[in-house]
């Protein structure tokens, strides 16, 4: 099986994660090219697609969408309050801000709820959204207005040209993130550009098997060469998001590395594998340390130096790679 970014070698690893629903496994295949991972399942994936839509409630990864979209339109600045709730949101805004001007036309792929694009419209963008599940366009339009259609970006025409397309943690979801890419290339203007987020993987030791939704919901789990590698294969310019805005004294975020693939996304894992440096001490030290952010990030920093190996301190990268694609390749 070869890589369908960097068309490599797709080693079998000898690791298995479970399915998203946790009825069977998936095999791990790791990229002798890019280092990305593939979890391959053996069987279809519509019924765990089905366990989602059946009750998007019921799952902590999924539920917390409804609850932006019930939230955002209650908010002064909507973009930039879901800036602060996730990591993909803050590259979008930061993307959109240094290389948007207003009015600008967007489209959103995957625009669920449709809560990101409303928040890119009350910025003074000119942002639709389109989404494969019925149901989210239905919510999204009745929501937030006629912005949404329930397409699929594959089958857009290419006359109809954006400024910008956004696609929030959609590429780990394809079985050809490489073509997907291709196609939106057509979409954008010769000044244009895509905003990307996914799980990153290279922001993880090699030791973690699979830090990312379970497979089949995600197929693939990239790494910053991965997208790099992609945006010369398709003859765009590619820029990081810089998080160090993010993250830093009153914001904090440690990683224990022993916590994680102990349990796996997909089921009841939340937020359980990112910890703050208080989770670590004892109780009375940890709300000590969270009640002053100051201190928390000095302790952080002297652990960071004294190299404690097992953390991970989120900075200018994190656990979500922001990636900007352009199509004017500079010199």
């Amino acid at each position: 099986m070869m890589c369908p970014i960097c068309s490599q070698c797709l080693v079998n690893t000898g690791e298995v994660v479970p399915n998203y629903t946790f009825t069977s496994s998936a095999e791990v295949l790791l990229c002798s090219g890019c280092g990305l991972k593939n979890g391959l399942v053996r069987h279809d994936a519509e019924p765990d697609y089905e366990a989602i839509y059946e009750d998007v409630t019921s799952d902590p990864s999924y539920k917390r969408y409804l609850s932006y979209a019930n939230e955002v339109k209650r908010k002064k600045d909507p973009l930039k309050w879901l800036s602060k709730q996730e990591p993909a949101y803050f590259a979008v805004r930061e993307a959109v801000l240094g290389a948007l001007v207003p009015d600008s036309k967007i489209l959103e792929i995957g625009s669920g709820f449709g809560y990101l694009t409303y928040a890119l419209n009350e910025s003074n963008y000119d942002c639709t959204g389109i989404d494969l599940s019925a149901e989210a366009v239905n919510f999204a339009n009745a929501e937030f207005g006629t912005f949404f259609s329930n397409l699929d970006v594959m089958t857009l025409m290419e006359d109809k040209k954006y400024d910008c397309i956004v696609a929030t943690e959609v590429i780990e979801h394809l079985l050809d993130p490489s073509e997907f890419v291709k196609k939106l290339k057509t979409l954008v203007k010769p000044d244009g550009c895509i905003i990307l987020t996914t799980p990153n993987k290279s922001f993880f030791p090699d030791s973690v098997v699979w830090e990312s939704s379970l497979p089949p919901i995600h197929h693939w789990w990239l790494t910053e060469k991965s997208l790099s590698v992609l945006s010369e294969k398709i003859g765009m310019g590619v820029k990081f998001t810089d998080f160090s805005k993010r993250y830093g004294i009153w914001n904090t975020q440690v990683w224990n590395v022993n916590n994680l693939d102990i349990a796996y996304q997909g089921a009841d894992q939340s937020i359980a594998t990112k910890i703050s440096f208080g989770q670590v001490a004892r109780r009375k030290t940890k709300n000590f340390l969270t009640s002053l952010p100051i201190l928390m990030f000095l302790a952080t920093k002297t652990m960071e130096m004294l190299k404690v190996r097992k953390y991970i301190y989120a900075g200018s990268k994190c656990h979500c790679m922001g990636v900007i694609l352009n199509t004017h390749v500079p010199d």
